[in-house]
């Protein structure tokens, strides 16, 4: 939005410069007026931004706290018996 704003600026009052109808000062002076008004904005909508990542942060938080946990997985249990035991190590 702000890269926008800066190049419609430029754009237009480029060309007032050129035809003479506003000083290349009026120019610098009315982008940095506008980048000024435009920062704060910007700053609402990153907050608006990081807001809703921690909603959905914490919604993810609060779905895997409600599930319980499962101790014995299918697949989980050792196989017995199929190493061979040298001094204390299974190979």
């Amino acid at each position: 939005m702000t890269a926008l704003a800066t190049a419609s600026i430029l754009l237009v009052g480029g060309l007032q410069v050129i035809k003479g109808n506003l000083s290349i000062g009026m120019l610098v002076a009315y982008q940095s007026l506008t980048l000024s008004f435009l920062e704060p904005v910007n700053s609402l909508v990153n907050f608006g931004s990081a807001l809703q990542n921690l909603e959905a942060d914490l919604n993810r938080l609060d779905d895997v706290l409600q599930n319980p946990v499962d101790l014995e997985v299918e697949g989980s249990k050792r196989a017995g018996g199929r190493g061979k035991r040298a001094g204390g190590t299974s190979y």
